[in-house]
C-alpha cells in the first residue's frame, strides 16, 4: 500500500513540476 501511494505521490510531483517548467519556459504557447 505505501509502496503505491509513494508512486503515486512521485508522479504527482513529477507532473506539477513539470508543469510548472512547460508553463515557465514556454509561457508563448498560449500567448
Amino acid at each position: 500500500m505505501l509502496v503505491g501511494e509513494g508512486v503515486g505521490w512521485v508522479i504527482f510531483g513529477l507532473w506539477a513540476v513539470g508543469f510548472a517548467l512547460k508553463h515557465a519556459l514556454g509561457c508563448g504557447d498560449e500567448g
